[in-house]
C-alpha cells in the first residue's frame, strides 16, 4: 500500500473510533438520566461516576450527580457536586436554590437562609422559591420574611387560599391577630387548616364590619425592550460583555458586579459598581449598559403603574483555566483551618472568593482569619448585596466574559513563540497558535492548508506600542491596512483587495509630516509625490530621485532606487539588498526596456535576464506581514505543545 493511501486509513480508522466512542459517551449519559428520572439513584450515580471519570458532559454530570446525592441523603457530598458542576458554567438560580435546600438538609440555617435569599433575588418571579423560602422562614420563626414572600403569593394568585393559611399563621405570631384572622376568614371555605385555625383563635373577634382588602401584585414586571437582534435587555447585555483588546493584550482578569436602573421614563440611571476586584472593566462596561437605554420600548409596569426597575449584573472576566480548581482551593482552605495558619487562609480564600463572590460560607473564614491577624474586615460582594431585599429589582445570571480575539505571542524574526520570547503579541479575531498541529498529507509535501487568517488584527510592540492593524477574509488581506512609527504616528496606510495593494497609499515621516503618495493598478505603481520632513517637495514637476526602504520575508531588508521624469520611471533602477544588488532594470519615460534579476546578488555574477519588470507592488508590503503568514514556531513554543 503507498504510504499515501495508508495515511488515509489510519485517519479514517481514527475518525471512525472516535464517533463511536463519543456515540457510546452519550449513550451513557441517556442512560443516567433515565435511570434518574426512574427514581433510582444509585444506579444513576455509577453512570455518572464513569461519565465524570471520562471527562465528558462536565457540567450535566456533575450537576446531576448532585441531586442523586441529595436523594439518597448524601448532602455534604451533594454540596461538592454542585460546585463542581458550576465551575464548567455560570451561576444561576438553581446554584443557590439547590444549596439553599441542601443547607436546609443539614440544618445549617443561616447558609440555607442566605442562598435561597440568593435564588430568589436571581429569579424573582420563579413563584416555588417563594413557596419554600416562605414555609422555611414560618419554621425557623422569621414571620416577618414570611409574611412578605406569602404576601408575594398571595398577590399572584388571589385564589392560592393555603398561602392565607400560611400568611395568618405568620401574622398571628407577630401579635397581628386581627389581620391573621381576616385572612384565615377569607380562606376557610376552601382551605380546612385556615377554617380550623379561625375556629380556635377568632371566634373571640367581632369581624363583621371588617373586610381582608385585596393583596395586589407585589412584583413588577420587566422592563419591555428590543433591537434586531435582543428581545430583553439581559440578553443584549450577556452577549455583549467581552474583552476588549487592551484588557486581553494586559492579560486582565477579575470579578464585577454592576447595578442600574431602568426609570420610569425609560432611561438608564444610577449605574454602580457594587463590587470590583479589577476597575479596569468598569469604564467599558458603564458604556455598554448606557447604550442599552435607546432599546427600552416600555418601563417596568406594577399595578397598571410605571415604575423604576432595578438590574444587577455579576460578571467574572477570566481569560484561562486557572491553575487549581475552587474546589481544590477549598480543600487547601480546609486544611490551613486545622492548622490556624490565618495568613493562608487568608490567601486562599480571598482567590476563592475573586472568582465567586457568592461563596458566604468562604467570606466568614476570610473575616474570621482577618481578625485573628488585626486586620480590618474585607469588603466582599455579599455584606453589598445584602440590602437588596425589594421587589423591583432583578439579579442577571453569572456572565463569563470572553474574548473575541485571541492573543499570540511572536519573537523578534516574527516566529510564535512562548511569552517570554515575545517582542510583539497579535490580537486577532482568530486563533493562530493553536491550529498549528491540522496537516494535510500530499505525494510530495506536508503543508497546512486547513489554517487560514480571517478578521482583524493589532500588532503591539513590546505589548505596548501599535505596531500595525488590518484585516484578512479567508487567508487574504482586504481593506485597510495602517503601520505606525514607535512614537505612535502614523507611517504608513495602505489598502488591499484579494490580497493586492490597490488605490492610494500615503506614508509618513515620524514627524507626522506627508512622505510620499503611490497609486496602485494591478501589480504596477505609480510615484505621485515625496516630500522630506520638512515639506521640501523632492520631486518638482515629478523630476527627480526616489528611494523605498521596506523589509522583505526573503531578503530582510530591500531598498529601491531610481529616478524619476514626469513622475515616470527612467534609467536605471535598483532593489539592493545587503548592499548588493538583487534586481536591475532600465526605462525610459515609464517604458520598461530590460532588466536582470540576481537572485543571490550581482556579485555572484549569475543572472536572470526578465522579460518584465520585478520591481512591482510586492516591495510596499512590509515583510512581518509575510512571516506571520508562512507562521514559524520557535523551539521553545513546540516543545511546550508537545
Amino acid at each position: 500500500m503507498k504510504p499515501i493511501k495508508l495515511i488515509l486509513t489510519i485517519c479514517i480508522l481514527i475518525l471512525q473510533l472516535g464517533k463511536t466512542e463519543a456515540q457510546e459517551t452519550v449513550r451513557l449519559y441517556n442512560t443516567a438520566v433515565s435511570l434518574y428520572e426512574q427514581k433510582k439513584y444509585a444506579a444513576s450515580l455509577q453512570a455518572l461516576d464513569q461519565l465524570i471519570e471520562k471527562g465528558e458532559f462536565e457540567f450535566s454530570a456533575y450537576f446531576k450527580r448532585s441531586y442523586c446525592h441529595y436523594n439518597l441523603g448524601a448532602y455534604e457530598k451533594a454540596i461538592i457536586d454542585i460546585e463542581k458542576a458550576y465551575e464548567f458554567a455560570p451561576k444561576d438560580n438553581r446554584y443557590f436554590y439547590f444549596k439553599g435546600q441542601t443547607y436546609d438538609k443539614l440544618k445549617k440555617m443561616s447558609l440555607a437562609s442566605y442562598y435561597l435569599d440568593m435564588a430568589v433575588k436571581f429569579q424573582p418571579k420563579k413563584l416555588y422559591y417563594y413557596k419554600y423560602r416562605a414555609a422555611f422562614n414560618l419554621d425557623r420563626g422569621k414571620y416577618a420574611k414570611a409574611e412578605h414572600d406569602y404576601t408575594v403569593l398571595i398577590g399572584a394568585n388571589q385564589f392560592d387560599y393555603k398561602r392565607y393559611h400560611g400568611r395568618g399563621l405568620a401574622l398571628f405570631n407577630q401579635k397581628m391577630k386581627t389581620e391573621a384572622c381576616l385572612d384565615w376568614l377569607h380562606a376557610r371555605d376552601h382551605n380546612k387548616a385556615s377554617k380550623r385555625l379561625f375556629f380556635y383563635n377568632c371566634t373571640d373577634l367581632d369581624l363583621r364590619n371588617k373586610e381582608l382588602a385585596p393583596t395586589p401584585p407585589q412584583l413588577a414586571t420587566a422592563p419591555e425592550f428590543k433591537n434586531n437582534r435582543d428581545s430583553s435587555i439581559v440578553n443584549y447585555l450577556t452577549r455583549r460583555v467581552t474583552y476588549s483588546i487592551d484588557n486581553l493584550r494586559n492579560n486582565e482578569e477579575g470579578y464585577v458586579i454592576a447595578s442600574f436602573t431602568v426609570t420610569k421614563a425609560k432611561t438608564i440611571e444610577n449605574i454602580e459598581f457594587l463590587y470590583s476586584t479589577n476597575p479596569v472593566f468598569e469604564n467599558d462596561l458603564k458604556l455598554l449598559i448606557q447604550s442599552a437605554s435607546k432599546y427600552i420600548q416600555q418601563a417596568a409596569m406594577l399595578n397598571g403603574q410605571t415604575v423604576d426597575y432595578t438590574y444587577i449584573l455579576p460578571i467574572r472576566f477570566q481569560l484561562d483555566k486557572p491553575k487549581h480548581s475552587i474546589s481544590e482551593l477549598r480543600d487547601s482552605l480546609k486544611g490551613f483551618e486545622e492548622f490556624k495558619d490565618y495568613e493562608n487562609i487568608c490567601s486562599i480564600s480571598e482567590k476563592i472568593l475573586s472568582r465567586n463572590p457568592f461563596l458566604i460560607e468562604v467570606q466568614t473564614s476570610n473575616n474570621a482569619a482577618r481578625k485573628k491577624l488585626g486586620l480590618p474586615e474585607e469588603i466582599h460582594a455579599i455584606k453589598e448585596l445584602a440590602d437588596y431585599s425589594k421587589n423591583n429589582y432583578e439579579f442577571i445570571n453569572e456572565v463569563w466574559a470572553k474574548p473575541t480575539y485571541y492573543k499570540t505571542n511572536y519573537d523578534s524574526a516574527w516566529q510564535i513563540s512562548l511569552s517570554n520570547e515575545a517582542v510583539i503579541v497579535r490580537i486577532s479575531e482568530w486563533d493562530i497558535a493553536q491550529v498549528h498541529n491540522l496537516y494535510r498529507y500530499d505525494v510530495e509535501e506536508t503543508r497546512d492548508v486547513l489554517y487560514y487568517e480571517d478578521g482583524a488584527f493589532y500588532d503591539y510592540l513590546n505589548n505596548e506600542t501599535l505596531v500595525a492593524k488590518g484585516e484578512y477574509k479567508a487567508g487574504q488581506k482586504e481593506g485597510l491596512f495602517e503601520f505606525y512609527h514607535d512614537n505612535n504616528n502614523l507611517k504608513a496606510r495602505f489598502h488591499y483587495k484579494n490580497d493586492q495593494l490597490i488605490d492610494s497609499a500615503f506614508f509618513f515621516h515620524d514627524n507626522g509630516q506627508l512622505k510620499a503618495t503611490v497609486v496602485f493598478n494591478h501589480h504596477n505603481f505609480h510615484i505621485l509625490s515625496y516630500q522630506d520632513e520638512q515639506g521640501k517637495d523632492l520631486l518638482p514637476n515629478g523630476n527627480g530621485s526616489w528611494e523605498y526602504t521596506n523589509s522583505n520575508p526573503t531578503y530582510n531588508t530591500i531598498q529601491i532606487v531610481g529616478k524619476l521624469n514626469n513622475y515616470e520611471r527612467h534609467g536605471i533602477w535598483l532593489a539592493l539588498s545587503s548592499d548588493d544588488i538583487i534586481i536591475e532594470e532600465k526605462y525610459k519615460n515609464g517604458n520598461f526596456r530590460s532588466g536582470k534579476f540576481y537572485e543571490n546578488g550581482k556579485r555572484k555574477l549569475l543572472d536572470t535576464k526578465l522579460k518584465s519588470t520585478k520591481i512591482q507592488s510586492w516591495i510596499f508590503t512590509p515583510a512581518f506581514l509575510g512571516k506571520t503568514e508562512q507562521r514559524k514556531y520557535t523551539k521553545a513554543f513546540l516543545d511546550e505543545q508537545n
